[in-house]
C-alpha cells in the first residue's frame, strides 16, 4: 500500500522525467536544424582562402534542368503541326514529371523560347522557328553561362591560373559554347525524327 509520501515521490519524479524529455527534445531540434545550416552555408562556400578572400563565379553545369528541358522541347517540336501541344503529354511520352516540367517550362517562358496558351486546347507552343532557337539559348536559359570550371576574379588571380585559364578552360569554354551555338532545336528534331525512321524535314517560314 502506497503512503501519501510515496505518491509525491512518484508524481515529483515523473513531472522532472516529463520536463527532462521536452527539454531534450527541445535541444535536439535546436542541435539538428543548426547543424542542417552549417551544412548548407559549406555547401554553398565555393572557396575560401585563409591568406585572403578569393571570390570565384560559380560554373554552369548541365543539370536534369537542361537536359530535361531540352529533351521536352525537342519532343514538343517533334509533335506540333503549329497548335499549342499539352505538356502533360509530352511528360507522358518522355516520362518526366509533369510538375518538373511545368516549372522548366515557366523559365523558358520567360525567356521567350515558348509561349503558352490558355484556354481549351491550350499549352505550350514555340515563339520562333526551331531552327531559330540554339542549344546555347536554351541551356543559358536553364543554366546559365557555360563554364567548364568556378572563375577567380581577376584581382585574385596568379600567372599561373591566369595561364591555365586561358589555354585551357577559356579554350574549352570557347568550343564548347560554339558548338551550343551551331546545333538547334530544329537540327535535332530533324535527327530525332531520322532516327525514329519517320524523317520529314522540318520547313521554316
Amino acid at each position: 500500500m502506497q503512503t501519501p509520501g510515496t505518491r509525491m515521490y512518484q508524481r515529483t519524479f515523473l513531472s522532472r522525467a516529463f520536463f527532462m524529455s521536452v527539454n531534450l527534445e527541445y535541444f535536439f531540434r535546436k542541435y539538428i536544424d543548426m547543424v542542417g545550416k552549417m551544412v548548407y552555408n559549406i555547401k554553398h562556400i565555393n572557396h575560401i582562402d585563409l591568406v585572403g578572400i578569393r571570390m570565384e563565379v560559380p560554373a554552369m553545369k548541365i543539370s536534369t534542368k537542361g537536359r530535361y528541358g531540352l529533351r521536352a522541347l525537342v519532343d514538343m517540336a517533334a509533335n506540333t503541326n503549329g497548335e499549342p501541344v499539352s505538356l502533360t503529354q509530352t511528360a507522358s511520352r518522355q516520362n518526366l514529371s509533369l510538375n518538373y516540367l511545368e516549372q522548366v517550362f515557366g523559365t523558358l517562358r520567360k525567356a521567350g523560347i515558348v509561349a503558352s496558351v490558355k484556354g481549351a486546347g491550350g499549352g505550350y507552343m514555340l515563339a520562333k522557328d526551331a531552327s531559330e532557337i540554339t542549344v546555347k539559348e536554351i541551356l543559358e536559359a536553364l543554366e546559365g553561362e557555360f563554364s567548364i570550371v568556378n572563375r577567380i576574379t581577376d584581382e585574385c588571380e596568379d600567372e599561373v591560373e591566369a595561364a591555365i585559364r586561358e589555354l585551357v578552360w577559356d579554350e574549352i569554354d570557347r568550343r564548347v559554347n560554339e558548338l551550343f551555338q551551331e546545333c538547334t532545336l530544329g537540327r535535332l528534331v530533324d535527327d530525332y525524327r531520322e532516327k525514329q525512321g519517320q524523317f520529314v524535314p522540318m520547313y521554316y517560314l
